[in-house]
C-alpha cells in the first residue's frame, strides 16, 4: 500500500520495445502485492505471476481479479518448474536481488523464447538536500543499526561496478543491453512514510526503542514541515533480448 507504484507508461513501453504480440506470453518474476502486475495485466496477454509471500500473493490475486489473462504461482522463481523457450517478455519489478544470483540471468534466459527479451525494473528514492531531509538525516546518524532509505537498499550489488549491464553480459545469454528512465514522485503524510518506513526488512529488525525512537523524530520532522514529505523516485529499466 504505502511502496512507490510505477508510471502507467512503464508497462506499454515495455511491452512495446519486447515487440509483444497477440498470444505472446509474460512472466513476471517476485510480483509482491501486485504494484507492476496490474499495469501490465489490462493489455490481455498472459501472464504468470511468481511470488512467494502467501499474503503478497493473496493481494495481488484481488488486485487483478477483474483479468483472467493473469495466473499466480506462489513459489520462488527457483523453485518454478522451468518452462523452457516459452515466454515473449520476462520482468522483475524490485525482485531480481532476492533470485539466487547464480541462475538470475541464466533460468530467465531458458524461459525466454529466442529473441525474448528480460526487463530488469528498479524503482529507487533520490536524495534530496531540503531542510526536512536534514533533519531526517540528523535522526538516522543518531541510531546504529540503519541508513536513510536512499542509503541503502537490497539491490545494491546491481549498482555500479558489477551492476544490472555487468551482470546481464557476464551471463553470456544476452545481446546489448539498453535502459531507460522514469522520475516520478510521491506525496505521504507522516502517518503515512512511518508506515513505509515499516515495510522495510532493515528497519523492522532494528531494536525496537531505538526505532520507535527514529520514527517519533522522523513523523515530529515531518509534522514541523507542513505535515507532508515528498519523494522523488527514478524507475530505471534495463532490458537485453535473449541470443
Amino acid at each position: 500500500q504505502y511502496r512507490a507504484n510505477y508510471p502507467p507508461q512503464l508497462a506499454a513501453d515495455l511491452l512495446a520495445m519486447a515487440n509483444v504480440k497477440e498470444g505472446d506470453r509474460l512472466l513476471e518474476i517476485g510480483c509482491g502485492t501486485g504494484k507492476a502486475t496490474i499495469h501490465f495485466a489490462p493489455y490481455g496477454y498472459p501472464l504468470l505471476a511468481l511470488e512467494p509471500g502467501v499474503a503478497m500473493c493473496a493481494i495481488a490475486r484481488q488486485k487483478c481479479v477483474a483479468f483472467p489473462n493473469v495466473a499466480f504461482q506462489n513459489l520462488v522463481f527457483e523453485q518454478w518448474p522451468l518452462e523452457a523457450a516459452t515466454f515473449k517478455l520476462v520482468y522483475a519489478a524490485m525482485s531480481l536481488h532476492w533470485v539466487d544470483p547464480e541462475i538470475a540471468f541464466t533460468k530467465t534466459a531458458d524461459a525466454l523464447v529466442p529473441g525474448g527479451t528480460l526487463a530488469c525494473i528498479w524503482n529507487r528514492p533520490q536524495e534530496s538536500e531540503d531542510a526536512l531531509r536534514q533533519e531526517i538525516r540528523r535522526a538516522y546518524e543518531k541510531v546504529k543499526h540503519v541508513k536513510q532509505p536512499q542509503k541503502a537498499h537490497p539491490q545494491a550489488r546491481y549498482d555500479g561496478q558489477g551492476g544490472t549491464t555487468e551482470r546481464f553480459n557476464a551471463s553470456g545469454r544476452f545481446g546489448t543491453v539498453f535502459s531507460a528512465q522514469y522520475p516520478h514522485s510521491a506525496e505521504y503524510t507522516a502517518d503515512a512514510y512511518i508506515k513505509l518506513m515499516q515495510t522495510m526488512s532493515d528497519h523492522r529488525i532494528m531494536p525496537e526503542i531505538e526505532r520507535e525512537w527514529l520514527y517519533g523524530e522522523i513523523h515530529d520532522a515531518i509534522e514541523r514541515f507542513g505535515g507532508v514529505i515528498t519523494v522523488d523516485y527514478v524507475v530505471t529499466v534495463y532490458l537485453a533480448r535473449r541470443l
